[in-house]
């Protein structure tokens, strides 16, 4: 994203919507005392190789402090072992220290039956070992991808599917379609980030729709199916009423706006560069004729 998005989700029924409302309402307040196991651990791990190190310098003198080598060697083992449980512990409290190359946070919340989290790092390898130590399938290959958004101070929008538990299955998927994720976020113009989707190898069909004042445009890069005017309220349907955290997202919708449909299949190298909007030079409706046996 160009900048740190708000965060909604939708569902194809309002009930379910409803539900969603009531269970985020009413979950428990969660306190983490990994944070404070992190810092026993680390204080821990110093305080142990502290021992270690007095031990090698009291060495020299254990005739003058009355102290038996045997004596010494155990107390040298003792020690050594527990650095080596401290070090364990801190490896295990705070995994992040290994990958997390300066990544921000910027914003974590739960939307429907997504965990989301916002993310921002100063290098390409930063956000790769966040991504990855975190369970997201990136590679090395990727870098050059990440370093284009990078260098644009460009956030990333990551999401797991972790519904409540003891969410039926027909209330996260409708037909083969998942509960939609929502971002909405300030750009210069209207864009859609593609150069990611790139890496997975493969052609890929792209279907975008467009909600504004006028006809859009993306030059060659997305072929114009549709572009026909819709009222909002036919919008605020799709999002579940205007009462749900998704339909906020679409207050400043215009009250008679134009819908275009996109379509086209791309190969990886089409994928390369996003897919960014621009007003069309006419505003004639448009729709696509198919001749077919």
């Amino acid at each position: 994203m160009p900048s740190v998005p708000e965060i909604a989700s939708a569902d194809a029924g309002a009930a379910h919507m409803f539900f969603l409302k009531v269970s985020w309402a009413t979950k428990p307040k969660v306190s983490r005392i990994s944070g404070y196991m992190a810092v026993i651990a680390a204080l821990f791990f110093v305080s142990s190789v502290a021992f270690v190190l007095f031990l090698l310098l009291e060495y020299p003198f254990l005739s003058k402090i009355g102290l038996s080598k045997p004596a010494w060697w155990r107390r040298l083992v003792n020690g050594l072992m527990a650095v080596a449980i401290a070090f364990l512990l801190v490896g295990m409290t705070m995994p992040h220290l290994a990958f997390s190359g300066g990544v921000e946070v910027i914003k974590a919340e739960k939307a429907g039956i997504y965990d989301v989290k916002v993310v921002r790092s100063q290098s390409a390898e930063g956000i790769l070992g966040w991504l990855k130590e975190n369970g997201f399938g990136f590679n090395d290959g990727d870098v050059q991808v990440f370093e284009d958004y990078v260098n644009r101070n460009w956030c990333f929008v990551v999401a797991k599917v972790q519904p409540e538990s003891g969410t039926e299955e027909r209330k996260i998927v409708s037909g083969n379609m998942v509960d939609p994720l929502i971002l909405r976020f300030k750009t210069d113009r209207p864009i859609y980030p593609l150069a990611l989707t790139s890496t997975i190898g493969a052609e890929t069909e792209v279907l975008l729709y467009t909600l504004s004042e006028k006809k859009l445009t993306c030059g060659e890069r997305l072929t114009l199916r549709c572009a026909t005017k819709t009222t909002q309220w036919k919008f605020s349907d799709l999002v579940g009423g205007a009462e749900t955290q998704a339909a906020t997202l679409f207050a400043n919708v215009p009250e008679l706006a134009t819908l275009c449909k996109f379509k086209k299949r791309l190969k990886p190298q089409e994928m390369k560069e996003d897919i960014v909007f621009d007003f069309a030079p006419d505003n004639e409706l448009y729709r696509e004729t198919k001749i077919v046996w």
